[in-house]
């Protein structure tokens, strides 16, 4: 009994003395965990970890953020419930790495509301920003229903409430493929709003005038769509040196009247000094009104005076216009009496060809068709190896190059696209120029009159530019009223093209913007997608291997196990 006792007393003694190692071993731990704090991301791709921009932009909230995501209910389509998961998981990484309160919750927009408070809501939710869809979803019945689906969120901090499209709806794309490509863009959307919500003073740009620029009625709409990011001026350069210091970005949007020496020393040494310009040239003068008043017009060269410096940057915009057979349509009056009731056909119009965009940087990627208008085309020429240069737009395949001078008329309507005229690879509309440029006033600057060159440079610092061959991508119509519809936007038959503002928004985002955040939106992710064909072809096999095969595997391991015990114990 006294052995059996001493022998009980130092096992108490060992439990204790391992209970305080233990103890004494999670202790430090605890407090390093406390002190340090990281995360985890076993994905291939990286799926869970956020980008330094994002985790920057986060450090700067020093009040709660509030999100409300518009994707909940059981009566959500399946695809918009992966969105959902995938929204509340980014959300869940925000919130980890936000200094201040980061709430966030799902919502059903108008929730038990009757028909007239729910019109009321979604009109709400429009006008806030948010853009909505009808989705047929299919009863077990056999019949369908349609569902009004807002895949949108609501950002708010310190007053402010930034909308959030979370939906990427890109043409010639399958529903799963614009699912996965929103999933792809959450981090950027969400980000975004972040920016928009914490940042206290805008960046400066500037629309330049004096050469017979678009005039500001007719760039409202993208104007409106800037000044949600930035500051937006506009100005003369007046061969003033220095006078657009000021500005992360100038846009120069369709003149019509040459450039003087000085305007583009200014300009060029602005570049020189690290400015970004968006250039929208046309190689070519035509003017649709023209058409309103007289049977045909004439397409002319346009000088502006600006070769040599686009040439010296990398860049030459021809003389010509394209057309193409993937067009937008121009609406005419087909009424038999002159002074009878209107009645309005639509034609296609090959000089105002579609382009969609190979998806190929984060400018482009994502976006919807793009509308142009007596567009020109260009070319990368030169071989600095300073410069990269990345094509944007282009047109489709089969395209034709009309050379000007040219005759326009309505007549047009009659060509025949499938005609051998129309063979033309991809003609490039848009470029990327980024690296170091070199002035096109090397070795002469000193002899402009009038200017002073004592702080001339003849190389820039790294920088960028955009060129477009189209004057007209940023264009919108004005009513009467003098209000203004959204670019690219036919006033006759309402047909709106949204992927001119969002490639033009994205495009200063990007001469301005940290490319480090515009980089998310060429971030990927490896979403493995079910193969439909295969899955019908193959259902009745899968069927077997997911139904079948676990219930003979169980039942043979339970005759296995029972043929085990009656062999052990039959001994």
């Amino acid at each position: 009994m006294v052995y059996l006792f001493i022998e009980m007393n130092n096992r108490r003694k060992t439990d204790i003395i391992r209970l305080l190692v233990i103890f004494a071993m999670l202790l430090p731990i605890n407090f390093i965990g406390s002190e340090m704090f990281f995360r985890i991301d076993l994905t291939s791709e990286k799926r869970f970890t956020l980008s330094e921009a994002t985790k920057q932009l986060l450090q700067q909230t020093t009040e709660p953020v509030y999100v409300t995501i518009y994707l909940d209910g059981d009566n959500l389509p399946t695809g918009f419930k992966r969105l959902r998961k995938a929204v509340k998981e980014m959300l869940q990484e925000f919130e980890a790495y936000a200094p201040a309160e980061f709430y966030y919750n799902f919502k059903v927009p108008a929730a038990g509301a009757n028909a007239e408070q729910k019109d009321k809501i979604y009109r709400q939710l429009v006008q806030s920003g948010l853009k909505y869809y009808s989705v047929q979803e299919q009863n077990e019945d056999g019949s369908r229903k349609q569902l009004i689906v807002f895949p949108g969120a609501v950002l708010k901090y310190s007053g402010k409430e930034i909308p959030i499209n979370l939906l990427k709806n890109t043409p010639r794309q399958t529903a799963n493929q614009n699912l996965n490509n929103s999933i792809e863009s959450l981090e950027y959307e969400l980000a975004n709003a972040v920016l928009l919500a914490t940042q206290n003073e805008k960046p400066k740009i500037a629309f330049i005038r004096g050469h017979g620029e678009l005039h500001e009625y007719h760039t409202q709409d993208w104007q409106y769509a800037l000044e949600e990011y930035y500051q937006v001026f506009r100005g003369t350069i007046g061969g003033k040196t220095g006078v657009l210091n000021d500005f992360e970005t100038i846009i120069i949007a369709k003149p019509t009247q040459a450039f003087s020496e000085a305007d583009k020393y200014v300009l060029d040494q602005y570049v020189m000094n690290g400015g970004s310009v968006l250039w929208l040239v046309d190689g070519a003068v035509a003017d649709m009104d023209s058409l309103n008043y007289r049977p045909f017009t004439v397409s002319m060269p346009n000088d502006l005076n600006l070769n040599d410096m686009l040439f010296k940057y990398g860049v030459r915009i021809n003389t010509n216009l394209l057309q193409h057979e993937n067009c937008a349509k121009i609406g005419l009056n087909t009424a038999i009496e002159e002074f009878g009731e209107p009645k309005i056909d639509f034609y296609p119009w090959f000089y105002s060809p579609i382009l969609y965009t190979e998806n190929n940087h984060p400018i482009n990627k994502y976006i919807e068709a793009v509308k142009t208008e007596f567009t020109s085309s260009l070319d990368t020429v030169g071989q600095d190896n300073g410069l990269t240069k990345t094509i944007l737009l282009r047109t489709l395949p089969n395209t034709r190059s009309v050379v000007v001078p040219d005759k326009i008329s309505l007549d047009l309507i009659d060509l025949d696209p499938k005609s051998s005229e129309f063979r033309l690879p991809p003609q490039h509309v848009a470029v990327l120029l980024e690296g170091q440029f070199t002035s096109v006033f090397k070795n002469r600057a000193a002899y402009l009159p009038g200017i002073d060159a004592s702080q001339h440079k003849d190389k820039s610092v790294p920088n960028k530019m955009i060129v477009i061959a189209d004057g007209d991508l940023g264009w919108n119509e004005v009513l009467s009223s003098g209000k203004p519809i959204p670019m690219a936007t036919n006033p006759t038959s309402g047909i709106e093209y949204k992927g001119n503002k969002t490639f033009l928004v994205n495009a200063v985002k990007y001469l301005c913007q940290n490319n480090q955040l515009m980089q998310l939106r060429s971030r990927e992710l490896k979403i493995r997608l079910l193969d439909n064909k295969k899955v019908i072809e193959q259902r009745t096999t899968w069927q077997i291997l997911t139904v079948l095969v676990p219930i003979f595997v169980m039942v043979l391991l339970g005759w296995l196990f029972n043929w085990l015990r009656k062999r052990k114990y039959a001994r």
